[in-house]
């Protein structure tokens, strides 16, 4: 009776020994494809969010100038966003007493990149800002978000456009 319950002890340990095995191995198997389900959600949640935020930039502008002959622009300071690497400001009143409106941080692994006319800028001294008519005032402008392998675009056009440039399937 004692030799039965020691047999049943070692096939429940060796069934318990091949459980974790497997277990293992589809952690292992699983793990990268959740990291890249990751980068993919975080790059489009970020692009979303900036694009989202660049158009109540754009609105911002126009809002408080739009109504004035062109050649009062701006009367009143512009609003503003200041890009960083792990995310970006937007600030209201131009450069003298400015209000921060918006503080966003970027989800972990998320960076921001910008290029005006074909060159690369430092994140923290470039300042996006828009025309009343909505128009922008740099000419190429491209944004970056990066998390891993994953990238986006948000490209803004002269007239004042901006849209997401996914990349092909």
């Amino acid at each position: 009776m004692l030799t039965a319950a020691r047999e049943n002890t070692g096939q429940s340990l060796l069934l318990l020994l091949v459980l974790v095995a497997a277990l293992a191995l589809l952690t292992a198997a699983a793990l990268p494809l959740g990291q890249h389900i990751y980068r993919v959600a975080a790059a489009e949640r970020e692009a979303e969010t900036l694009l989202a935020n660049l158009r109540y930039l754009q609105a911002l502008d126009g809002q408080y100038n739009s109504h004035l002959p062109e050649q009062d622009w701006p009367v009143y300071p512009q609003a503003c966003l200041e890009l960083h690497r792990d995310g970006y400001v937007i600030f209201a009143g131009g450069d003298t007493a400015q209000q921060k409106l918006i503080e966003h941080q970027a989800m972990p692994g998320v960076s921001y990149k910008v290029t005006a006319d074909s060159s690369y800028a430092e994140p923290g001294s470039y300042r996006v800002t828009f025309q009343p008519t909505g128009e922008a005032k740099e000419v190429g402008l491209v944004f970056y978000i990066s998390c891993g392998e994953v990238q986006r675009k948000i490209i803004v056009t002269i007239d004042g456009r901006c849209r997401v440039d996914k990349p092909a399937v």
